[in-house]
């Protein structure tokens, strides 16, 4: 922003008008003056032709007059930046050098300009040292000789300029008549399309930001802090491929713009384009070693790659280089965790805690490891204290309920998951462990309803199936409490301990069915049995699980009398045959079978009409 005043000053400093200058548009051509002649340098034939229809070579004739005067007034002061950021100070600073004998002399119009570009400079100056209340004086003081000269182009400028300075101190949505005010008197400056794209931002206006950055690199395709915003307000529009386009844009321009290559990363991990980001990240690093945000990054997107031991040492790069990076802390205590470190990880987030006691989710992250080093009061602890950040905070109520329950605090368990219900009604996992609370309680309606609530904001919730089921196999409901669990199995999404226990429950449930349908001689239901503990057990082979249904059924098998032995040995031989689909093989299976029951010397007719007797 405060680019464009200091070219400004310094064109003025050499003599050169400020309508010629707006003419050839700002960087758009080199203007070269020595004591005996001006040299010009438009970047096209059509900014040439400009300049000399705007009137610039009757101009350029009084230049060397203007150049004397100014010379004896020792305007030089305003040629070197850095004398003239040491000589003027203040508004005295700039009424003193036009109030010189020399000043004086020259034509008012001269003067005027000659106060208003010291005026630029006051303001260029306070900009650099964000006194931008001083800074916006400044230039509104250069705006009014600019009205004074008619001076539209310098009117524009100073529009500009006050503008940015109104931006610098939090004031956008004042700051846009001003940028449009300047593009009604020069639409084709791309400074002011770009800070009226900056303030828009600011404002949250991204598609109208965007729309202003399309001008500016419209007028000016080189403008890589133009390019670089746009990419920046495309991203949080989440339009993150036109985003990495932006950004390349601004890196063909300027190869060492660590900030784009840094930005385009983030734009990549949006993507899930990981191995891209951190090959971003490291262009970033090699222009800025001390990069801290690009280590960051780097590291977040190792651990996405479960490049645990790298993303660590990222993290340990960015803390070298700020000690104080409390989420580098964080992450690296989330990759240690990862790692089995689980003592390093609650270092790491107590450091966190303690550069910032409001890291809510260090706190909690520390919880749940604390928990699995079965240290539960500590856990439940730091739970509070996430709560206490973050009342809101539901998965630490929901964590602290857990860890409650294995205190053996049932009534306060219960509590937290109400609670967390309460901040959030659709949240299946916390219906489900209060039903699993209910449960320990006997209160099993009460258990059976939290569950269906959990199964019906999320249906493909298995374990929420298979609890149900153990449930109303507990209330009688046998046919229910199968239907249930065989739901919860199909859908394959549990944890193998949790499938394993659901499928063990299954198949014992499913032999006790048809041992009782034996014992009682009702063998077409015992039949029943057999072909649902058959297909069962196919379906257990899908997931290399038939091993769980034959130790379960062995299981089952090993508690039973020797009275209750002999109906499962039938039960065992219609499973034996009913999981053999081809019918040969089948016959096959259950001649072997039989001939295990044949006393020698009998024929199979007489074997088969002793065993029915």
């Amino acid at each position: 922003m405060e680019e464009l005043g200091r070219k400004a000053a310094e064109i003025a400093a050499k003599g050169i008008w400020t309508k010629i200058s707006g003419a050839l548009g700002i960087g758009e051509a080199e203007v070269e003056v020595s004591e005996k002649r001006i040299r010009v340098r438009a970047a096209s034939v059509g900014k040439a032709k400009e300049l000399l229809d705007y009137g610039a070579e009757t101009q350029l004739k009084l230049l060397s007059q203007t150049r004397e005067a100014l010379t004896k007034a020792k305007v030089v002061e305003l040629e070197d930046s850095q004398v003239r950021e040491k000589n003027i100070r203040s508004k005295e600073d700039c009424d003193a050098l036009v109030a010189k004998p020399d000043a004086k002399a020259l034509p008012e119009k001269e003067r005027l300009r000659l106060t208003a570009f010291a005026l630029t400079s006051l303001g260029d100056r306070e900009f650099h040292r964000k006194k931008f209340d001083i800074t916006e004086q400044a230039y509104r003081d250069a705006y009014k000789l600019a009205r004074k000269l008619d001076d539209k182009i310098l009117q524009a400028i100073c529009l500009n300029l006050i503008g940015a300075a109104l931006g610098m101190q939090g004031k956008d949505e004042l700051a846009l008549p001003y940028f449009e005010q300047a593009l009604r008197l020069k639409i084709d400056l791309a400074e002011t399309w770009y800070n009226k794209g900056v303030a828009l931002h600011e404002l949250n206006r991204f598609e109208e930001a965007v729309a202003c950055w399309d001008k500016a690199t419209e007028i000016n395709p080189d403008f890589a802090k133009a390019w670089y915003n746009k990419g920046s307000a495309l991203h949080k529009l989440n339009r993150f491929e036109e985003a990495v386009a932006c950004y390349d844009k601004a890196i063909e321009v300027n190869p060492d713009y660590a900030e784009a290559w840094y930005n385009k990363g983030v734009a990549l991990d949006e993507l899930n384009r990981f191995e891209e980001a951190v090959a971003c990240y490291d262009e970033a690093i090699e222009i800025n070693s001390d990069y801290a945000e690009a280590w960051y990054n780097k590291g977040v997107a190792l651990h996405e790659l479960n490049r645990f031991e790298e993303a660590v040492a990222c993290w340990d790069k960015a803390i070298e280089i700020n000690p104080d990076f409390a989420e580098a802390w964080y992450n690296k205590g989330v990759a240690l965790g990862e790692l089995n470190r689980l003592e390093d990880a609650v270092a790491c987030w107590d450091k966190a805690i303690e550069i910032n006691p409001d890291f809510a989710e260090a706190w909690y992250s520390k919880g749940v490891t604390l928990h699995e080093l079965n240290r539960l009061e500590e856990a439940v602890a730091c739970y509070d204290k996430a709560i206490e950040v973050n009342p809101d905070y539901v998965e630490a109520w929901c964590n602290k309920g857990g860890t409650l329950g294995e205190l053996n605090r049932l009534e306060d368990e219960v509590a937290c998951y109400d609670k967390a219900i309460e901040i959030n009604p659709n949240f299946a996992e916390v219906w489900c462990n209060k039903g699993a609370a209910l449960y320990e309680f006997n209160r099993l309606e009460d258990a059976v309803a939290c569950y269906d609530k959990a199964i019906e904001i999320d249906p493909g919730d298995a374990k929420a199936w298979h609890n149900k089921g153990f449930a109303l196999r507990k209330l009688g409901q046998v046919e229910d409490a199968k239907t249930n669990l065989k739901r919860g199995f199909s859908l394959r999404q549990e944890a193998p301990g949790e499938r394993i226990i659901a499928l063990e429950y299954l198949t014992q449930l499913i032999l006790q069915q048809g041992l009782e349908s034996i014992t009682s001689r009702n063998m077409k239901e015992a039949e029943n049995r057999a072909s649902e503990l058959a297909q069962l057990r196919k379906e257990a082979e899908k997931d290399d699980m038939a091993q769980v249904v034959n130790r379960a059924a062995l299981e089952f098998k090993e508690g039973l009398s020797k009275k209750e032995l002999k109906s499962f040995d039938e039960l065992d031989v219609m499973f034996t045959v009913l999981s053999i689909e081809d019918p040969l093989e089948r016959w096959k299976a259950l001649a072997r079978r039989i001939s295990e029951k044949w006393p020698k010397g009998l024929s199979a007719i007489e074997a088969i009409r002793k065993e029915r007797q």
